[in-house]
């Protein structure tokens, strides 16, 4: 069974720059743009439920 996710400690290692790139990478999207306020209020929530 897989660890279960922590949302407040990132997932690759910060102390190099590959790590900090990945993390980057991972939390940038650029569609959010384009998303409606409800959509981005809908993820919102969710990420607060399950934390």
């Amino acid at each position: 069974m897989a660890a279960p996710i922590d949302l407040d400690k990132p997932r690759y290692d910060q102390s190099t720059y590959a790590g900090r790139a990945k993390h980057f990478l991972q939390l940038t999207n650029p569609l959010n743009v384009l998303a409606s306020d409800s959509e981005l209020d809908e993820a919102q929530k969710i990420v607060a439920e399950f934390r």
